[in-house]
């Protein structure tokens, strides 16, 4: 479909087609109702000059205003998180569309303790205080073994087992006489000493059960009870580390928050607190259960040292639980977005909190950052996105680098940063912030720099970064600047290790900072086409990442648009569309392309593929990615009247509207067919008495310059008979 496509918008213009009407004499079609409709004689550019619409970015011709500076073109963002699989953002989705499910590989099961044996003792002695003293008799002769640094020998080894083994024995023979008889203390002592006990022979699920039996049904107040909890703790954990039972289903885990619990509400104050949650929160994140881990990090209260640590660490857990949900075909939409907007006002509590502390930046802290700013995009907010990575106290942008970190900056991955700065350049493009957009590229061709070797390489690139400078610096550049610049370019083998994709990027970039400052259109315009080539062959490096391959596909399209290149860079929106025909923004720049065309090549068919979109292959089971004027507006009324819509959809529409007015009125005059004709113009009175009626009584200046091209079309479409 998308070979079709291209193929029309760049078919030979030799081939047969429809008749060319765009020179026209005067013609009258009659209507039913006994009414004519006059088609005034001129050719398109005359016509166009009637039905003038305000700019909304570049001139149609861009080589008309050499000089001035080539606006943003607006796309939908792509999800740069750190799958680089992830798919791009779909902006009619409230959430940003589907995700790509984590892949999380469960923590390696620790190699468990040896489970010394329980050894028997023969003669139990009945009466309590009997095995009571028994039992302790026996601890007291294993505690002098422990405290025995030569435990060397074999012999030495065998007795110190065999002396706990008896001791665990002796101990349960008196557990069980205590809890017959009914003596609490003895059985809080004994059930605490089986705790340590088996917690030491490596019996860590007993030593959990005995441990908690103390820490519920003991006295808070004694030390005793207390240090039973813990052991109870560090025994769970143990067990959970070594997996042991079922590593897919944390039971232990689930033992280990109601332990956590019952030691909070008797120790409510206990400094281990909010160490046990935060670890408790950490084990469920490893064995990949977000919403179990969210939990146990708010359990986390004010003023706790910890406290921003465990807001971000819920906060990422909750984007988590997002991302593995959004993937599924069935997501609820809603629910999507609040899980979104949970993940993020509880990362930003986290943020704050470190702020208000004054507390130096970590790795976590830029994270959180970035998945805010994500969050943002993903929720269809670009200004907060923005505002996230360069306008916060501490920007995300100047606070990272992949060199050798300091103070004031902390060392990222290049992945980490790529995807920062590819974030940046989407939202500026999205706000058609053209100059961000342009500096968030060029960090990002920073960051992607690799270390070259050949140094005649490494000089003559300083040479161009130097002619660069100077030509930025100096007077109108003319034809034989250009054709310097391009022979101190070629001069650097394509394939050296210094023209790495970064590299590349930069020139390009530096290509199009220079296409303003040519003497004529020509010298304009043979600027961005060299900016657009290089950007192809960065795209075909290696070294090229692959999720900031969209955004430079984008960036190119926008280059060849302003080359004149308008074919071009349809072909490759047609690309991007056609996995991501929901991207609005670049829907509207394909459309105005297409109208281009129209207006450069005047033909009824021409015409038609601006309105409807290029004709579809039948072989292919599909239509054009690219909507063209009628379908793109049907959309933007849909959003405009959701709960979505905004003013940006409101003057969208209205645009979008005009310009398929204006397209349908050419047609109506170039059409054989008089029929046709009438409905169109009829279409067209309709549309327009519409659009007028919803715009009226608004006093905003841009809606009123597009009410007074609403008139200007009125008034073609219905000009005095004689």
């Amino acid at each position: 479909m998308i070979i079709a496509v291209i193929a029309f918008l760049i078919r030979d213009r030799g081939q047969s087609e429809p008749e060319n009407r765009s020179e026209k004499s005067a013609r009258t079609v009659s209507t039913q109702a006994d009414r004519t409709i006059r088609f005034p004689p001129g050719t398109f550019p005359q016509q166009l000059a009637k039905m003038q619409l305000p700019e909304t970015d570049e001139p149609a011709d861009s080589s008309a205003q050499p000089n001035s500076t080539p606006p943003t073109s607006t796309q939908p963002a792509n999800q740069p998180t750190t799958n680089p699989k992830a798919a791009s953002l779909d902006q009619q989705s409230p959430f940003g569309g589907p995700t790509v499910k984590r892949t999380v590989t469960l923590p390696a099961a620790t190699k468990p303790r040896p489970r010394l044996p329980i050894v028997s003792v023969s003669g139990h002695r009945k009466k309590l205080d009997d095995a009571y003293a028994d039992a302790f008799e026996s601890y007291e002769a294993f505690t002098a073994l422990s405290s025995n640094d030569k435990k060397n020998t074999a012999a030495q080894k065998e007795d110190y087992r065999r002396t706990l083994g008896e001791t665990i024995d002796l101990t349960q023979h008196a557990y069980a006489l205590a809890m017959h008889q009914g003596d609490l203390q003895k059985r809080n002592e004994l059930c605490y000493l089986l705790a340590y006990l088996s917690f030491t022979a490596g019996h860590v699920i007993e030593a959990s059960l005995y441990g908690e039996s103390v820490a519920r049904y003991g006295d808070p107040q004694e030390s005793m009870t207390r240090e039973a909890a813990l052991i109870a703790l560090g025994a769970i954990d143990e067990a959970a580390a070594t997996q042991w039972a079922d590593a897919e289903i944390p039971g232990e885990l689930h033992q280990m928050r109601l332990l956590a619990e019952l030691f909070e509400q008797k120790w409510p104050e206990d400094a281990q607190v909010e160490a046990i949650w935060m670890n408790l929160g950490q084990r469920f994140d490893a064995h990949n259960r977000p919403l179990d881990a969210a939990d146990a990090y708010l359990k986390i209260k004010k003023p706790s040292k910890l406290y921003d640590r465990a807001q971000m660490a819920a906060g990422l857990a909750y984007w988590n639980q997002f991302v593995d949900e959004a993937s599924e075909a069935d997501a609820d939409p809603d629910a999507m977005v609040k899980r979104l907007e949970l993940a993020r006002d509880v990362m930003i509590r986290g943020i704050r909190s470190a702020e208000q502390q004054k507390l130096p930046l970590t790795p976590p802290i830029l994270d959180a950052k970035y998945k805010v700013a994500l969050i943002a995009a993903r929720l269809g907010n670009p200004e907060s996105t923005v505002t996230w990575l360069e306008k916060t106290k501490t920007p995300l942008i100047d606070s990272i680098t992949t060199g050798k970190g300091n103070k004031k900056k902390i060392t990222v991955t290049p992945e980490f940063a790529q995807n920062v700065f590819q974030l940046l350049y989407q939202a500026k493009t999205r706000l058609n912030d053209l100059e961000g957009a342009k500096q968030a590229l060029e960090q990002l061709a920073k960051v992607l720099d690799s270390d070259a070797t050949d140094r005649l390489d490494r000089m003559s690139l300083a040479v161009i970064q130097r002619q660069i400078s100077s030509m930025l610096d100096g007077p109108k550049l003319s034809p034989a600047d250009i054709k310097k610049l391009e022979q101190t370019i070629a001069a650097i083998d394509s394939d050296s290790d210094v023209m790495t994709a970064s590299n590349q990027l930069w020139i390009a970039e530096s290509w199009a900072k220079l296409a303003p400052r040519g003497q004529t259109p020509m010298v304009v315009r043979q600027c961005y086409e060299n900016a657009a080539m290089i950007y192809d062959r960065s795209l075909a490096q290696k070294d090229f990442p692959s999720s900031s391959r969209t955004a430079a596909l984008i960036r190119q399209a926008e280059l060849l648009r302003w080359a004149g290149k308008i074919s071009d860079s349809l072909a490759i929106m047609t690309q991007i569309l056609a996995e991501a025909p929901g991207a609005i923004e670049l829907q509207i720049q394909a459309a105005k392309s297409l109208e281009t065309i129209a207006f450069r090549q005047p033909s009824e068919a021409n015409l038609r593929a601006a309105i409807s979109g290029p004709p579809r292959n039948d072989g292919d089971n599909g239509v054009s990615p690219i909507w063209g004027w009628a379908k793109l507006t049907s959309q933007l009324h849909q959003i405009r009247y959701s709960d979505r819509g905004t003013s940006k959809h409101a003057e969208q529409l209205i645009e979008s509207h005009l310009h398929l007015a204006r397209c349908r009125w050419l047609l109506a005059g170039v059409t054989g067919d008089d029929a046709e004709s009438v409905e169109l113009v009829r279409k067209t009175n309709q549309q327009l008495s519409r659009l007028q009626s919803d715009i009226s009584g608004n006093r905003d200046e841009s809606i009123a310059a597009w009410s007074k091209a609403i008139e200007q079309l009125q008034a073609l479409l219905n000009p005095s008979t004689s």
